[in-house]
C-alpha cells in the first residue's frame, strides 16, 4: 500500500525469508564489510530500486542464527508487481539467503511491531553416525553436537519443567524481564538427533540458546537436575550465563494472528535429516 509521504509516493512490502545463517554475522546492518542478511537484502532491493530501501526484521537473529520464516517489511519508492520482485531478486541474493513470499502490504504494517509471537527450533546431535550426517544433510544446517550421549528421556523430562514457567531471569541478561508463559513447547527425536520447538509471544535476549544450553546439560549430566530446577524455581540474573552454539537454533515462523499461537507450524521439522520413519513430536 502506499503513502504520499511528502517526498513523492511510497509503498510498503511484506516478505517471508528463509536463509542459512552461516555466512552472515547475524540478521542487523553491520559496518561495511560484515556480511549480514539484512544488508544483503536490502543491497540487493536498493539495485532493484535505485534508491537506498529500509527493511525491519521480526527478529533480529544473531550470527550463525538460521531462519525458515523471518518476516520483514521494506519501503520502497519504486512498485513493481508482485511477480515481478522474486525471480530479479534471487539473481542477486546469495544462495543462502532466499525470499519464499512476496506481497505488498498495508502502509501501517510493521514487522516487529505487530508481531504476536515467535516459534523458534533448536537442534541437537549426538554420536558417530549424526556427527556423519551433519555433512550429509540436505539443508545445510548442522546442529550443536554434543560430546557426550545425553539421556532422550531425562531431555524431555528437563524440557517439560518448562511449560508454566513465566519468569526467566535466570536465562537472560537482560535486566527485569517482563513475565511471559510459553504459548506451545514440542520435543521430537530420532536415534542421535533432538530438536526443541519452543513457541511464545516473545523472548528474551539469547533466552532460548542459553535453555538449550541448559536442557543438554541435564541431558548429559553436566548439570544436576537440582541446580536446573533452582533456576528455574529461584530465578537469578544471568544465572545460565552460557548460551548453546547459536548454528542449532532456528527462527522457524513469526506469528501475527494471536489464534495461531499454541499450534506446531507446519515448518517446525523443516531441516530434519530424511528419514523413513516416522518422526515422532511430543506436545509438552
Amino acid at each position: 500500500m502506499r503513502s504520499d509521504a511528502g517526498e513523492g509516493l511510497l509503498f510498503r512490502w511484506r516478505g517471508l525469508l528463509a536463509y542459512n545463517g552461516t555466512p552472515f554475522q547475524g540478521w542487523q546492518r553491520q559496518p561495511a564489510g560484515q556480511p549480514t542478511v539484512q544488508g544483503a537484502l536490502e543491497e540487493a532491493l536498493s539495485l532493484l530500486c535505485q534508491h537506498p530501501v529500509p527493511t525491519v526484521g521480526a527478529s533480529r537473529t544473531d550470527t550463525g542464527v538460521h531462519a525458515f520464516g523471518q518476516t520483514i517489511h521494506a519501503t520502497t519508492g519504486c512498485w513493481h508487481p508482485v511477480h515481478w520482485w522474486l525471480p530479479r531478486l534471487h539473481g542477486i541474493l546469495p544462495p543462502e539467503l532466499r525470499v519464499l513470499d512476496w506481497q505488498e502490504a498495508p502502509w501501517d504494517f510493521h514487522a516487529r511491531h505487530q508481531a504476536a509471537g515467535k516459534t523458534y527450533a533448536y537442534d541437537w546431535s549426538w554420536g558417530a553416525a549424526a556427527q556423519l550426517l551433519r555433512t550429509a544433510g540436505s539443508s545445510g544446517l548442522t546442529p550443536w553436537h554434543l560430546k557426550a550421549v545425553p539421556d532422550p528421556d531425562r531431555l524431555e523430562q528437563a524440557l517439560r519443567q518448562l511449560r508454566s514457567q513465566d519468569d526467566w531471569t535466570s536465562f537472560t541478561s537482560e535486566s527485569a524481564p517482563p513475565r511471559r508463559v510459553l504459548s506451545g513447547l514440542w520435543f521430537a527425536h530420532q536415534p542421535g538427533r533432538a530438536r526443541m520447538v519452543i513457541q511464545g509471544p516473545g523472548f528474551h535476549f539469547q533466552q532460548v540458546r542459553r535453555i538449550a544450553h541448559a536442557v543438554a546439560g541435564v541431558a548429559t549430566g553436566a548439570l544436576a537436575p537440582s541446580a536446573f530446577a533452582a533456576l528455574l524455581q529461584r530465578p537469578r540474573w544471568n544465572a545460565q550465563e552460557q548460551p548453546a552454539p547459536p548454528q542449532g537454533l532456528v527462527l522457524v515462523a513469526v506469528h501475527y494472528d494471536a489464534g495461531s499461537l499454541g499450534q506446531l507450524p507446519d515448518t517446525a521439522l523443516a531441516g530434519w535429516w530424511p528419514d523413513s520413519r516416522t518422526i515422532e513430536v511430543k506436545a509438552l
